[in-house]
């Protein structure tokens, strides 16, 4: 690419402004998106606030500035069970009746609701006695007779008289702590009572649930579908922090709350509840129009101009792929030589890919930042004429994204082409020469100067080194032995030829193939260069193994003499001292 920094100039620059152009041509607009789906007759004009699987809401100290002051707002808290050593228990709750001049009865019942003021449901529930409901002043927590509602089944087991709660002369006590008795509630009813989510407003019965979730925080969840306990074993109290009733194995979570607007008109209620679904942003239960919902409203992210992407990035993609295809035509000669000098054909095809990913990254790079900075310099001099000019969205991204895309795309058939082109045959890759007999010689296309033949054998002594006692590579290596040729170079007036071998094991060694392999570096006839000649002889294990394991072995010699070309001077230096000391020791011997 530095040889021809024109064209890649030219190439990063367009690519630049195709990026600017799709990144201005990918608008966005936040639309609001509404789904509002029917569920059943709403009891109650207002919004429902409540978790999945009666996951207990904590935090709740906005909700009550925000709305506390204009509309009713009902928390409903209730008496459910936990898990104690693996068992699942009910909370431990029993009511006892002392009727005048009779022997006291006592009930055990399994949970307590604890309802507000005013509780929207509450004109759904029928009465036994005449109607009575919690105060505000019933709230607050005093050391007062807390006042209960009671079902008419659990009435009628005490024995209590519906006519002596009208004269509000019934007491009860429940785990020791006395109520007084207020009124007495049809069961069927209020089993019957259904909330805005359409589901009943009665705690989970934990003992009869078949799975059992918890929290991080061991809180119990139920799914819609687990048993509840019904009315007949509930008792209904008013909605103070503390009923000061000791019991075991329960917890008190406030498991939903109902903001009612019942004098709210229409209007007034939908702006309320948009502006609460809007900032909730997820699936939320209402009543507006004496119908209940399960809404959402949220505001999401939609593409215009989409179809106007095309046409850049269809010039940016015939941009690139014309500027590869001549880069291949013109460097033919260069992917010759790559290939002369045993570079596989893949690594040529990767090498065009790796000049698209410098187009790729450059031209979204700097489009973006152009669009940036324009979009501000605009900005500024108030020439955008109220447009938004900030690229900072997730658009610009995907913007960026698509040029890379279609860099590569166009990028690949060129790469293709020069692969093509560095494959001399057909066949793609290098193949072994036939053997004669026991003895494979073959020369690979490496060649050397006179004194970087010598360095290259301590090159290669310390690669088979390596590979020797206590190594796991794909071989196994003998101590190599550098020296002189038997033979000597003829087309070097009789010079001898340096040499360095070694006993190699070829993995699996369960194989037992094994071999003597030669690497000397003598005269090439046609270039007269010093070139690296093998010599691999075998010495056990069947030809056919021996021949199938050589291709992966001769593979990674010549992968290893490609880094031949990566040694700095200094090293060749050090390499040739040593490799020459080595030689002259043998020579002398």
């Amino acid at each position: 690419m530095h040889r021809r920094r024109v064209r890649t100039g030219l190439t990063c620059g367009t690519l630049v402004l195709m990026t600017f152009v799709v990144i201005c041509f990918t608008s966005v607009r936040n639309d609001i998106v509404e789904e509002a789906i029917a569920i059943t007759k709403a009891p109650y004009q207002g919004i429902l606030v409540k978790k999945k699987d009666f996951e207990p809401l904590y935090s709740v100290t906005g909700l009550i500035s925000e709305y506390r002051d204009r509309y009713d707002f009902c928390e409903r808290e209730m008496y459910l069970g936990e898990q104690y050593l693996g068992q699942s228990y009910n909370p431990t709750l029993e009511i006892t009746f002392e009727p005048k001049g009779a022997p006291a009865r006592s009930l055990r019942f399994d949970s307590i609701v604890k309802l507000a003021a005013a509780e929207p449901l509450q004109n759904e529930i029928k009465f036994v006695t005449r109607k009575k409901w919690f105060t505000p002043d019933q709230e607050r927590d005093s050391d007062e007779i807390c006042p209960v509602l009671l079902p008419d089944a659990m009435a009628q087991k005490l024995g209590i008289n519906p006519d002596s709660v009208e004269q509000e002369e019934c007491t009860v006590a429940i785990n020791g702590r006395r109520f007084a008795v207020l009124g007495i509630f049809d069961s069927a009813s209020y089993n019957n009572l259904y909330d805005l989510d359409g589901l009943t407003v009665l705690p989970f019965d934990l003992e009869a649930m078949a799975n059992v979730g918890t929290l991080k925080s061991t809180a119990i969840l139920a799914k819609d579908t687990d048993p509840r306990i019904p009315a007949e074993k509930i008792a209904i109290c008013p909605a103070r922090r503390n009923l000061q009733i000791q019991m075991q194995h329960g917890a008190v979570p406030r498991v939903s709350m109902a903001i009612s607007m019942p004098k709210a008109t229409y209007k007034e209620a939908k702006t309320e509840i948009d502006s609460y679904l809007e900032r909730k942003a997820e699936a939320v239960f209402y009543g507006l129009g004496g119908v209940a919902f399960r809404g959402k409203r949220t505001r999401e992210t939609s593409f215009a101009g989409m179809l106007d992407l095309l046409l850049p990035l269809t010039i940016a993609a015939f941009t690139v792929l014309n500027t590869m295809k001549g880069s291949v035509y013109e460097r033919r000669d260069e992917i010759f030589v790559y290939n002369a000098v045993g570079i596989a054909p893949r690594y040529v095809f990767f090498m065009f890919l790796a000049e698209a990913a410098v187009y790729a990254v450059v031209g979204s790079l700097l489009g973006y930042l152009v669009s940036q900075g324009i979009g501000r310099i605009l900005s500024e001099l108030h020439l955008a004429r109220g447009m938004s000019m900030s690229f900072t969205s997730i658009t610009t991204i995907y913007a960026s994204l698509a040029i890379t895309a279609a860099v590569f795309l166009s990028t690949y058939f060129p790469a293709c082409s020069a692969m093509q082109i560095a494959t001399p045959t057909e066949e793609s890759g290098w193949r072994l020469p036939e053997p004669q007999g026991d003895v494979l010689r073959f020369r690979l296309p490496f060649t050397f100067s006179s004194n970087d033949r010598i360095a290259i054998l301590a090159f290669c002594e310390r690669y088979l080194q390596d590979h020797g006692e206590g190594s796991a590579g794909r071989f196994f290596a003998a101590p190599p032995k550098m020296g002189i040729s038997d033979q000597l170079d003829s087309l070097a007036d009789g010079a001898y030829i340096p040499q360095i071998s070694c006993t190699v094991w070829l993995k699996p060694f369960d194989l037992a193939v094994s071999q003597e392999m030669i690497l000397t570096v003598p005269t090439d006839e046609e270039t007269r260069e010093f070139i690296a000649e093998i010599t691999l002889t075998r010495l056990s294990g069947t030809r056919e193994s021996w021949l199938r394991l050589n291709v992966g072995f001769v593979r990674l010699i010549r992968q290893h003499l490609l880094h031949w070309r990566a040694v700095s001077d200094e090293e060749r230096r050090e390499m040739f001292a040593e490799a020459k000391e080595i030689m002259e020791t043998q020579f002398v011997a």
